[in-house]
């Protein structure tokens, strides 16, 4: 691949990119770092770049977080401030949600209280609008792996709503208007 088409595939995918790192990374500074990275990587290995490249980059933004995480919790240790850091997947997604209802706060914190590997099948197809195939590139899964895991997490989040508290009616509306 020369430099002309690599070109293309930055312009076109950057964006997209950008924002799959920065619904995951804890500020947006990180973020833009991941994306750089991960087109760094892609230049390095761009005569492996499949021909529909987004779920290839994904996979490897993916890595590059974690390797920035496991990077920044060891450095959190160092600092003995592991009690306050908001750099994890759930940290990150909290900051990302800014929910403005009741019912959107119930379903953020169902899907902050998710294990990791359920709330990431569940974005993937949700947010970054993936099909099973190329969701289960990002993670190195077969397909049928990745549709199992997505039928337990959507599972699990359906049973953690099933467990949150009903919210509360919405503050513009009156009691009045709140009774059945």
């Amino acid at each position: 691949m020369d430099e002309t088409q690599f070109e293309q595939i930055y312009r076109a995918r950057l964006g997209q990119v950008l924002a799959y790192v920065r619904r995951r990374a804890a500020s947006a500074e990180s973020a833009e770092e991941v994306a750089a990275e991960t087109f760094l990587i892609a230049w390095r290995r761009r005569d492996e770049l499949p021909a529909e490249p987004l779920p290839w980059l994904y996979g490897v933004a993916r890595r590059v977080l974690s390797n920035q995480r496991r990077g920044d919790g060891r450095r959190a240790a160092l600092l003995d401030a592991l009690a306050h850091d908001r750099t994890g997947p759930a940290g990150a997604l909290a900051d990302h949600l800014a929910p403005f209802t009741p019912v959107e706060s119930r379903l953020a914190s169902a899907l902050i209280a998710l294990e990791d590997d359920d709330r990431e099948a569940l974005m993937l197809v949700a947010w970054e609008e993936l099909g099973y195939r190329d969701a289960a590139a990002v993670l190195s899964i077969s397909e049928p792996a990745f549709s199992r895991r997505l039928r337990r997490a959507r599972s699990r989040l359906e049973t953690l709503l099933d467990e949150a508290p009903e919210p509360a009616p919405h503050p513009t509306t009156s009691p009045k208007e709140a009774r059945p």
